[in-house]
């Protein structure tokens, strides 16, 4: 009785009968009668002029009472109580020539009872005979509580279909290969096989205490990288999660849906989910129902808490391998280091062995002499040979500040300038060498660039040329800019570099002088090598012993310059 209870609280207004009825409908239920059979129209043939019944479909028999002889017995009007408005609450409808009426009323069943349906007949001919068709639909309590069953059902079906996707999604993201794969395949797979609208995923960044996008899917359907985009948690529900709060947020139709320019674009439910490894929050995956509009299915936050949860693990995994893959970068960094400082400390020791020496017999000399003129030789000597001292050791430091990821300050900058800048720099040494040049201005072009940090790879690329062409040599500087990259290029007539060695010209303190008779430590195409990559170019060369070397700074004209660089000045 406690169904009679509930039913007389919701519907007052129901009948005594009805409700018995509603509570055999329940019982049955409870004991698996088949629900197939509620889910048919209830449908009765009328005969036109008698008002006669000929003929009722078995629901029509079993709901209204009658077997189905007993049915062919009634007349419509023992059966179908008059519309609860009056005729005005039939409505008419025509298309193609056919009539039907669509009206409410009661149903009397065979005991007395009636329930309320909604009606729609209209004129047939079948067998030569003129017909009324009527199809009835149920419109009684238990009709929605069959309606409800159903929906549940299909739910629960629904939810067991997704379930099983989630099991076969899962599989596939064990074959990432990267947490930028896995990220990928996480949003695609979750929209394709687990039916969620628009998906996100997003990263937490313990040490900035930043989300830190991934990818996720725009307002077109398509996948959109989103790793340019971060922001605060500080001041939202997600912090939550950071306290390991693993229950999903739910905002549901009213909830402000965003582009990736943090712009409203529409109004639906939202879906957050965390990501946890044991207590470690991961990040989360979001959804919402931009694209589709559809309600939110009640299984959906569920589902999306277990992807979430499966995806946490495997971006763990990941991370934990790349933290282990940068920690033996780090180690072979070190080692590199070590290896760098023994090697500098012995090439140090010979190439400080010689003006030490100068400077140690100059001081003495110094000391003895009493001529002003040979004083001021002896002087400018010490002073020279400290001077290269001082060189080879800021060479030295900067080699090795060179090594960790450092800020440079982009500004649009003339590559004329540039140029002419480096080369004046270097011009007076060529003249004392004795060397013939030739400059050809660039065009008026600019590119992003540090300008202090590019103008000193070129002047290393352009003191390397002089170094190692004999007096009477000639040195051309000249430049190519194409749609996509700059050209500058540094031809000489020097002494050139066997083919085994041009590889190595750019490492760590390798000179191909290996007797060590020419002044320095190997570090200037080093910086000029690490000075272009992080300009977004890079650093060829060809060369011929006897005969000359050619070197090629080749940069972008939109460089890419890293995500610790910054833009200074007007951009173009």
């Amino acid at each position: 009785m406690d169904d009679e209870r509930y039913a007389c609280t919701q519907y007052p207004e129901v009948a005594e009968a009805e409700l018995r009825n509603l509570c055999g409908f329940l019982s049955n239920i409870a004991q698996n009668v088949d629900l197939e059979r509620f889910s048919e129209a209830l449908i009765l043939f009328v005969q036109a002029e008698t008002g006669r019944i000929t003929d009722a479909n078995a629901i029509a028999c079993e709901l209204l009472g009658y077997s189905s002889t007993e049915i062919r017995e009634k007349l419509i009007t023992d059966i179908e109580v008059a519309p609860q408005s009056g005729e005005q609450a039939i409505r008419r409808y025509v298309e193609t020539a056919i009539e039907m009426d669509v009206y409410e009323c009661l149903y009397r069943q065979g005991d007395g009872g009636t329930f309320p349906v909604r009606v729609r007949r209209q004129a047939i001919t079948r067998d030569g005979n003129s017909l009324i068709h009527y199809l009835i639909e149920d419109r009684s309590i238990r009709h929605y509580v069959w309606k409800e069953l159903i929906r549940r059902e299909d739910r629960d079906f629904a939810f067991r279909e997704r379930m099983k996707a989630l099991n076969e999604v899962n599989t596939s993201l064990g074959t990432a290969e990267t947490l930028d794969d896995l990220c990928r395949k996480a949003v695609l797979l979750g929209k394709e096989r687990l039916g969620f609208d628009r998906l996100g995923l997003w990263l937490f960044d313990t040490q900035s205490a930043l989300m830190k996008g991934t990818y996720g899917v725009d307002e077109h359907g398509e996948l959109r990288d989103e790793h340019h985009s971060s922001w605060g948690i500080s001041d939202s529900l997600i912090v939550d999660f950071t306290t390991g709060h693993k229950t999903p947020i739910v905002s549901t139709d009213v909830a402000p849906i965003y582009d990736s320019q943090s712009h409203i674009i529409g109004y639906g439910w939202h879906l957050s989910a965390p990501m946890h490894h044991e207590d470690q929050f991961i990040g989360y995956v979001s959804a919402d129902n931009f694209l589709s509009g559809q309600p939110m299915r009640n299984y959906q936050p569920e589902l999306l808490r277990s992807y979430a949860a499966a995806v946490g693990q495997y971006c763990a995994h990941h991370l934990a391998r790349e933290s282990a893959k940068r920690l033996a970068e780090d180690m072979r960094s070190q080692e590199k280091r070590i290896q760098m400082l023994g090697t500098f400390i012995s090439h140090i020791g010979h190439d400080f062995r010689t003006p030490l020496t100068v400077i140690n017999t100059s001081a003495y000399l110094l000391s003895r002499s009493n001529d002003p003129a040979r004083k001021a030789e002896l002087a400018a000597r010490i002073e020279g040979q400290v001077d290269y001292i001082n060189r080879v050791v800021h060479e030295m430091l900067t080699a090795v500040s060179l090594e960790e990821p450092s800020e440079f300050s982009f500004q649009w900058t003339s590559l004329r300038a540039l140029i002419n800048s480096a080369v004046e720099s270097v011009t007076n040494l060529a003249t004392e060498k004795g060397l013939r040049w030739t400059y050809e201005v660039p065009p008026p072009t600019v590119l992003a660039a540090d300008q202090v940090q590019l103008e000193r790879a070129i002047r290393e690329i352009l003191h390397n040329a002089i170094i190692f062409t004999n007096a009477g040599g000639h040195i051309t500087v000249s430049t190519e800019v194409d749609e996509k990259h700059i050209t500058i290029r540094v031809n000489d007539t020097g002494i050139g570099i066997a083919a085994g060695e041009q590889e190595k010209i750019f490492q760590h303190l390798y000179r191909v002088d290996q007797a060590r008779t020419t002044q320095g430590v190997g570090l200037g195409l080093t910086l000029a090598k690490r000075i272009v990559e992080a300009h977004g170019g890079f650093i060829r060369v060809a060369s011929t012993p006897d005969v000359g070397s050619t070197f090629e700074i080749v940069l972008p004209l939109e460089a890419d310059i890293g995500p610790n660089a910054t833009y200074k000045g007007n951009q173009k």
